[in-house]
């Protein structure tokens, strides 16, 4: 569980509700972290994603994903002008990371796939005013990091980032890709999922 004022993230025993460990970040944690692999993967407002060992809380792999450490007040403290949110979406060996406030403000935002094991990045994809400026309707919408999260987690990586092109995916990948991409285009306000091909490939 986290403490996101004091910057804490604390096991507990199940049975008996005692602090196993406890581990404090260099940053507000806003949401819970989150399991998988036998690590405690969490992100910071302060642009940071920690994996921390379920069994002690030790440090296995720490990373800045904000591109720059900059900070700005918010809630009273200080906090990257690119946080990262507390929960880390994992799918299978992959940690998918959200970093940033608004693809308008701040330079954008960044969609990050780690190797949860070590933290090495895998991709990256930006999402800017250049990006954000091919779709007419986009401007104004309100952007949930845990949409993009799910969205980019349940198809396989776009063909921009490295992924198989369309053509070679199979039934149930196809299905899933078109999901995706209608989601990416409804949400972006224009429902034109031929657009997304733009940036997604």
């Amino acid at each position: 569980m986290s403490i996101p004022v004091a910057r804490v993230t604390n096991a507990l025993n199940a049975g008996t509700g005692k602090v196993r460990w406890d581990f404090t970040a260099d940053g507000r944690v806003d949401t819970p972290p989150t399991l998988a692999g036998g690590l405690c993967l969490l992100g910071t407002r302060s642009g940071t994603v920690y994996a921390l060992r379920a069994k002690d809380g030790q440090l296995a792999w720490r990373l800045r994903v904000a591109p720059e450490d900059e900070r700005i007040v918010a809630f009273g403290q200080l906090e990257s002008q690119w946080p990262a949110a507390g929960s880390v979406l994992v799918v299978g060996d992959t940690a998918y990371v959200a970093a940033g406030r608004h693809p308008l403000a701040y330079g954008g935002m960044r969609i990050l796939a780690l190797d949860i094991a070590t933290g090495a990045v895998k991709w990256v994809t930006p999402i800017n005013g250049e990006s954000w400026g091919r779709h007419a309707k986009g401007q104004g919408l309100d952007v949930d990091i845990f949409d993009l999260l799910v969205g980019e987690a349940r198809r396989p990586s776009a063909p921009a980032a490295g992924g198989p092109p369309p053509r070679t995916l199979n039934t149930e990948q196809r299905t899933l890709d078109r999901e995706a991409r209608l989601t990416v285009s409804r949400e972006l306000g224009h429902e034109r999922p031929a657009i997304v091909a733009v940036y997604c490939g």
